[in-house]
């Protein structure tokens, strides 16, 4: 580790409270960072590289600036953009992070479990990340590009798939939640339809591992989407990685009836539905997979089904999880695309350029991001 990281365990060291400011010209509004933060933050990035341990994972890209291209914004989001970017004649998906945003939530620790996630392992049904490189404002994530964008917008498309559309790419998911979690011991914790991508080859991959959390002890934070949080997540009581299986649950009973289960404008209403399991199957749901799903969406958090039952259960009976992993299987639809730049699969498309960055270089703050390298002009080796 650096000086600045070796500093950030010295629990005797003085906290000035002092503050620094980052501005963004985009928004209307000034926010505080102050030294007390910064601190606090340095003793929790040392903590999860103790975790994670070497976060400098090898690459064969030699970039620089001038390589990389904005093509097309395919998306925002809280906290910032995807752009389809072309670097060296091959096209990516560039995930574009303001730091001030990072740094405001307190989500580096997140940052760094995503790519260290990313770029460390491969998985068939799991995005790969190549590399991340940073500017003053900004971490930017450079990943394959999935060309047949989320499944929720197919999902829209259809209104709803049939069982066995449905079996087919939840066995993917399960497959990317079993390795997530007995593999690199993590729970995913953000299981939706918009983080689920659909390839050219019509298989699927789990997109944004931002909320990704070591699953060694119990966590308590309250994050993820209201519709798909499990009661254990409401309520504050410590969760693992048996938020995935509850979530697992809500997207499954999604596919196949176009709706989740748990709904209701106001979020207290929403919560208090969650919490009493009070939902409901259409008249002509099968037998299969209400007992899939009652399994899943078990209150309890050790009543729910476990990989080895999920696999074995009648609702995958024409589902071989081997010929899955291997892509053996024919999809039931691919995406419809004519070249490699066709977008039309993304609802959120507009012709856009990369805003650079002008803000003045902040010491204090800058250093919590040594790990994340500068491109610059001259070949740098990643």
């Amino acid at each position: 580790m650096g000086q600045a990281l070796e500093s950030c365990c010295n629990k005797n060291k003085n906290i000035v409270k002092s503050s620094v400011a980052l501005s963004n010209q985009s928004l209307d509004e000034r926010i505080e960072i102050t030294e007390e933060l910064i601190q606090k933050l340095k003793q929790q990035l040392c903590d999860v590289k103790k975790k994670l341990g070497d976060l400098q994972v090898q690459n064969s890209f030699n970039i620089t600036q001038n390589d990389v291209w904005p093509i097309k914004l395919l998306g925002r989001g809280s906290f910032g953009k995807v752009y389809l970017v072309k670097i060296k004649d091959k096209l990516y998906a560039m995930k574009q992070i303001k730091k001030k945003l990072i740094l405001k939530k307190q989500q580096l620790e997140n940052l760094l479990y995503e790519r260290f996630i990313l770029q460390k392992y491969d998985h068939p049904f799991i995005i790969k990340m190549y590399f991340v490189y940073q500017e003053p404002l900004f971490i930017n994530m450079v990943m394959e590009f999935v060309q047949g964008g989320e499944l929720f917008y197919h999902l829209n498309k259809r209104k709803k798939f049939d069982q066995k559309t449905t079996a087919f790419f939840a066995s993917q998911i399960v497959l990317a939640l079993e390795f997530l979690h007995e593999t690199v011991g993590v729970a995913y914790r953000d299981l939706k339809p918009e983080n689920v991508l659909l390839c050219k080859d019509g298989y699927i991959k789990l997109a944004d591992m931002g909320l990704a959390k070591d699953n060694s002890e119990l966590n308590y934070s309250f994050c993820g989407t209201a519709e798909y949080l499990a009661p254990e997540m409401i309520e504050e009581k410590g969760h693992n990685s048996s938020v995935d299986f509850w979530t697992l649950g809500c997207i499954i009973f999604e596919m196949l009836f176009g709706h989740p289960p748990f709904q209701d404008e106001n979020k207290k209403n929403l919560y208090i539905k969650i919490q009493t399991g009070e939902y409901k199957f259409p008249p002509k749901a099968s037998e299969s997979a209400q007992s899939l799903i009652k399994g899943l969406l078990q209150y309890h958090p050790e009543e729910r089904l476990t990989f080895q039952q999920i696999k074995q259960h009648e609702f995958f009976n024409e589902i071989d999880f081997d010929q899955i992993y291997q892509k053996k299987l024919k999809p039931p639809f691919e995406p419809l695309l004519t070249t490699e730049k066709d977008t039309r699969n993304f609802d959120y498309v507009l012709e856009s350029q990369l805003k650079q960055s002008e803000i003045p270089n902040i010491p204090q703050a800058q250093e919590l991001f040594e790990d994340f390298p500068y491109l610059v002009k001259k070949q740098l080796q990643f």
